[in-house]
């Protein structure tokens, strides 16, 4: 009785670091191919259009049924602070400037805008059985939505449409 106990120990602890390294493994690999959103301590950092700064731009526009949802003029402008992803006019024009090249995601500027956005939802609009939303950059569709990381003179287009 006692040979059979420690022998289905010894089975429990090797099942179990098998299971342990395969699901460490596979967030190690999740971790290193998936864009993460970045921090809101960065987010939240002033900049400036000092010379030696990264500074590029990209072109969002978002149209709803047809409609443009306008982009804000001064989103991620506050205070007197900017933030590192930010527009200065309702052109859709967004600023990257950091003091260093760092890889920004399309869903950091939504962040610092203050709206929600993923492929489930834009703003207060949810996916489903009423919309469907497509995300094109450079013309090409893309399935990244939040965590496509933005790229000097990217142009990209959300269009959300009812269903019917």
């Amino acid at each position: 009785m006692k040979t059979k106990f420690i022998f289905f120990i010894i089975i429990l602890a090797i099942v179990t670091e098998g299971i342990t390294t395969f699901v460490l493994n596979r967030i190690q690999q999740n971790i290193s191919t998936e864009p993460q959103i970045t921090s809101n301590n960065i987010l939240s950092e002033c900049t400036t259009h000092a010379v030696g700064h990264v500074h590029y731009h990209a072109q969002l526009t978002i149209t709803i049924n047809g409609k443009n949802f306008p982009v804000p003029p001064n989103a991620g402008i506050d205070a007197g602070c900017m933030h590192p992803l930010h527009t200065h006019d309702a052109s859709g024009t967004i600023h990257i400037d950091y003091y260093k090249p760092h890889s920004f995601t399309i869903g950091d500027f939504f962040t610092d805008w203050g709206m929600i956005f993923n492929r489930y939802q834009l703003g207060n609009l949810l996916m489903g059985q009423r919309y469907s939303m497509k995300m094109s950059v450079n013309k090409k569709e893309n399935h990244e939505y939040e965590k496509y990381i933005i790229k000097d003179h990217d142009i990209i287009d959300i269009v959300v449409t009812t269903k019917k």
